[in-house]
């Protein structure tokens, strides 16, 4: 998994570039791929000092973005006839605790606790980040 905040600092896999120039290849290389690669992105901004203001206090971003998230790629699943299909939605792990909640907020949404009110037809797939091996070549 790809995280701008990681190759903007630096950090984890990101911390193998030797220059500045090499970085901004790298950035140049990894937009060519997004441009010419046929894909569609559905994404959800939580903004959480105005969530704060607005929200229960129990309101949890994360949750409220993958139900956001689940119910668009239904409406797009369901514009394309694949809507009956089974269809894995792969969230990023963060912590035991935070899998667990996460995992049951995605059962509920799944069971039609949804702004469609439908049973959604998802199942779910953990991805752990330090299991990936990022591999790419710069120069």
């Amino acid at each position: 998994m790809l995280h701008e905040n990681e190759i903007r600092k630096e950090k984890g896999a990101f911390t193998i570039f030797r220059s500045h120039d090499e970085k901004h290849q790298f950035l140049d290389q990894l937009t060519g791929i997004i441009e010419y690669s046929n894909f569609i992105l559905i994404s959800c901004t939580i903004d959480k000092r105005e969530l704060k203001k607005q929200a229960e206090v129990n309101s949890n971003p994360y949750h409220i973005a993958l139900g956001f998230c689940m119910e668009t790629l239904y409406e797009f699943l369901q514009e394309k006839g694949q809507h009956e299909k089974k269809t894995h939605v792969v969230v990023e792990c963060r912590g035991k605790k935070e899998d667990s909640e996460l995992e049951l907020e995605f059962w509920r949404v799944c069971g039609s606790n949804n702004s469609l009110e439908i049973t959604l037809p998802f199942e779910v797939l953990f991805a752990d980040k330090k299991n990936y091996v990022i591999r790419f070549r710069v120069g």
